[in-house]
């Protein structure tokens, strides 16, 4: 509420960019780029372009030994929270094109969104706290898929913040 006293009620835009940062699977690299917060995150939305021929795990959240994943496969998206709970966006998520995806966890309803290409494709509930972030692989999740061969990531962000419709 302070901001919007002090007159900025505008949103934060990222300037679109052409450049991008191509991931190829490593065996030994679960977690490629990583964010380890300072403080503990309640609600959050880690937020990516994603473009890829291949299928795996793109993106984690680290929950203690337990993980939430991000995956990739032949006819669908689909976010496996750390309990094993699944949602999956039917879509051809591997076409070579490039796709928005967020993952948006509300801490106080325990419920996690998945928007891909700024569409809520739907919730399921989970309550966690995550203590690390992942783009580009499956952070060592014990029976997850391996990530893509290669994927190409742009504008990965995380907010400590849950996504609506509207921001997504």
């Amino acid at each position: 509420f302070d901001a919007i006293t002090a007159g900025k009620t505008t949103s934060p835009q990222i300037a679109g960019t052409n450049s991008h940062l191509r991931l190829q699977r490593d065996a030994a690299e679960a977690s490629p780029l990583r964010f380890t917060p300072g403080h503990p995150v309640h609600s959050f939305t880690m937020s990516f372009r994603v473009r890829s021929t291949d299928v795996g795990t793109i993106a984690a959240v680290a929950v203690g030994s337990s993980r939430a994943t991000l995956e990739i496969r032949d006819t669908s998206l689909v976010y496996i929270g750390p309990t094993g709970s699944e949602l999956s966006a039917p879509m051809d998520a591997n076409d070579g094109r490039w796709h928005d995806v967020a993952l948006s966890h509300r801490h106080a309803t325990g419920q996690s969104l998945l928007f891909v290409d700024g569409v809520l494709k739907g919730t399921v509930s989970d309550s966690y706290l995550p203590d690390q972030f992942v783009i580009g692989g499956a952070a060592g999740a014990s029976g997850r898929a391996l990530a893509p061969l290669q994927a190409d990531f742009q504008d990965a962000c995380i907010y400590r913040a849950a996504w609506t419709q509207d921001e997504a």
